[in-house]
């Protein structure tokens, strides 16, 4: 690297790679970078560079917290600690506060596979990283409170969206990634209706409309079955969110989203659309279990609802994505190599746990 940038930032880094810390207070890498007479716009610079690097990790949408984070691990390690540690909790609830993560380092502080410090004021820190992760989504209240969605409890609760007599579409992949699931369910969670929410599951809502989604990691899908006065909008919806999930997370995951009628005619989203731009509304189409013949605009209107055609021309394909480039969250820097350990971490711990 010494080839590769000023002497100064060079020395800054050598400069941090003495300190036998986690993480430094940003005043004190500051003076690192003063000490090498660099001003405040340099400083900033060094500081993009190394965060880029993985060696001087920085978040700068968390104004509370201002650290700056000397070993990656550190996090990683905590993260997967509380996960694992409140899975194993039978009754835990998928809850999470400062109070609560605090009270568990501490009561899991000689665990042999537990080899990081994890200070009382780091606490809330960590829960905003797993929000910032997509790991966990923030609750209303006066407290610092956030919800975990693969640590919910596995049972599924009462509710009133039935799977008979909605619509009913599947998401089919090659192969699904636990986390894609979570992920959904933190960005969607201003619509959770109730607190409906279970390991496999949640009810969202939208107006008078209702959505059940479930994971199958045997299977590998995503069933969405949703009800209301605009039920097929709602559907629309939900699929272009899960499309702009994969593209901001998930490369090369293709999947096939069918219609499934309750007489058991299954109709492949993505040929649907296809023939109706080929051969228009009218256009007739046939079920491989009944025989039965649909209208091809008929099926698309009543499952991704009444302005679908404007959706198939703006937007092209829902379905299988055979490329793009990985877009982490501002917030998040540049920690791609702890994205990818964090997925692997829900990956392992779903399964462990029942996910």
């Amino acid at each position: 690297l010494k080839e590769d940038m000023p002497l100064e930032w060079f020395r800054v880094k050598e400069a941090l790679t003495t300190v036998n810390q986690d993480f430094i207070p940003r005043q004190k890498f500051q003076q690192i970078c003063q000490n090498q007479k660099l001003n405040e716009q340099s400083e900033k610079t060094v500081l993009k560079v190394l965060d880029t690097l993985g060696i001087a990790v920085y978040f700068p949408k968390l104004k509370s917290h201002t650290d700056i984070v000397l070993n990656p691990e550190w996090i990683t390690k905590a993260i997967y600690h509380i996960i694992c540690a409140c899975g194993k909790d039978p009754n835990f609830n998928g809850e999470l506060s400062e109070k609560r993560v605090q009270q568990l380092f501490v009561e899991t502080k000689d665990d042999n596979d537990f080899d990081i410090v994890i200070p009382d004021d780091k606490c809330l820190f960590l829960l905003e990283l797993m929000q910032n992760f997509k790991l966990a989504f923030s609750l209303q209240g006066p407290e610092n409170r956030y919800y975990a969605p693969m640590l919910a409890p596995i049972k599924e609760p009462p509710h009133t969206v039935s799977r008979k007599g909605s619509l009913h579409i599947t998401l089919g992949f090659t192969f699904l990634p636990p986390g894609l699931f979570y992920r959904f369910v933190v960005e969607s969670s201003p619509e959770i209706v109730d607190g409906l929410i279970w390991r496999k599951g949640v009810i969202l809502g939208k107006g008078i409309n209702r959505l059940l989604i479930e994971y199958s990691e045997h299977r590998r899908t995503l069933e969405c079955y949703a009800q209301g006065d605009d039920p097929g909008d709602y559907l629309n919806d939900i699929l272009i969110r899960i499309q702009e999930i994969i593209n901001s997370g998930y490369t090369q995951l293709p999947y096939r989203p069918d219609i499934v009628l309750e007489n058991g005619d299954v109709f492949d989203v993505e040929e649907l659309k296809v023939r109706y731009r080929k051969e228009g509304y009218n256009s007739k189409v046939y079920g491989k279990k009944t025989g039965g013949i649909y209208k091809t605009g008929d099926l698309l209107k009543k499952h991704l609802g009444k302005n679908f055609g404007e959706t198939i021309k703006k937007s092209g394909k829902i379905g299988p994505i055979l490329g793009g480039l990985i877009k982490i969250d501002e917030a998040m820097g540049s920690l791609l190599g702890i994205w990818k350990k964090l997925t692997s971490i829900i990956a392992a711990a779903a399964k462990f746990f029942g996910g």
